[in-house]
């Protein structure tokens, strides 16, 4: 005979001492059976609380965030369906009425075949994205507008000419900071070009010519005396009237790149200051 108390008649059944079951291994396994079947029933009820409660909280956020979060925490809820909606109307109002670009993305993402979507990704996201870069002028925020437009869009054309004269205006400046090799101009790079090509190798050369410059090694005697040398023979070479290289003159008998190789270092201590004017 099928045991259908244990289930039916539950706890009162096993209590009834006309039963018996009390004193038997047969009542002992109706109690157990009755135990397990309060506790799932008290453990469904405490979900179902804890839903409940979860859905009204998201139902007074009234939020995209709120529903996303709701759904995340109860996958096959009986209230799916309708956050599932609710969620996607704010994201269709975030998008469209509060003009917040990242809920477009999320429109797209989590709703990816949704009839919203074909205009949101060819009309409003081009048109965000270019009322940002228009307002901020920043370089790459053209080309975020470039990135995720079709060239279809009423902008894109002219946006591709505008960051075309961009770059070619950031090159004429760097060319003019490099002419003039100074703190002021490369700053003046920086602060004109912030999204400049040149940004890092400008800040470079700043810090380059805030350093202080290396001190000069000190020359050995002999060292010194070649160099006591190379002045008075660059000296000669200046005041001398007659051709240097002619039979008396003070580079006669050297071939011609040593007479090169003189003059040069001539150059040089010219622009140091160590030849007389």
């Amino acid at each position: 005979m099928q045991e259908r108390w244990l289930f039916t008649d539950g706890p009162a059944r096993c209590a009834s001492p006309a039963s018996g079951l009390g004193r038997s291994g047969r009542g002992v396994r109706c109690w157990l059976a009755s135990a397990a079947v309060t506790i799932v029933f008290l453990s469904l009820a405490a979900c179902n609380s804890q839903e409940n409660e979860n859905w009204q909280q998201a139902r007074s956020l009234d939020t995209a965030s709120g529903y996303s979060d709701f759904l995340a925490s109860h996958q096959g809820s009986s209230y799916t369906a309708e956050a599932t909606n609710r969620y996607r109307l704010k994201l269709v109002f975030d998008c469209r009425e509060r003009k917040m670009i990242e809920s477009c993305r999320a429109l797209l993402g989590r709703f990816p075949g949704d009839p919203e979507a074909m205009s949101l990704k060819t009309r409003d996201i081009p048109d965000m994205l270019y009322a940002r870069a228009a307002k901020s002028q920043s370089l790459s925020d053209y080309g975020q507008y470039l990135a995720n437009s079709d060239p279809s869009h009423p902008k894109y054309q002219s946006v591709v000419k505008l960051v075309k004269e961009m770059k070619r205006r950031d090159e004429v400046a760097w060319r003019e900071a490099q002419q003039k090799n100074s703190l002021e101009s490369y700053g003046r790079y920086l602060g004109q070009n912030p999204e400049g090509a040149h940004h890092a190798e400008a800040s470079s050369r700043i810090d380059s010519l805030k350093r202080p410059p290396a001190a000069p090694t000190p020359l050995s005697p002999e060292a010194r005396s070649t160099s006591e040398d190379l002045v008075r023979l660059c000296t000669q070479i200046k005041n001398y009237t007659g051709g240097v290289a002619a039979p008396g003159g003070p580079l006669y008998g050297k071939d011609f790149g040593e007479m090169e190789a003189i003059l040069k270092k001539c150059v040089e201590l010219k622009q140091q200051g160590r030849l007389d004017p």
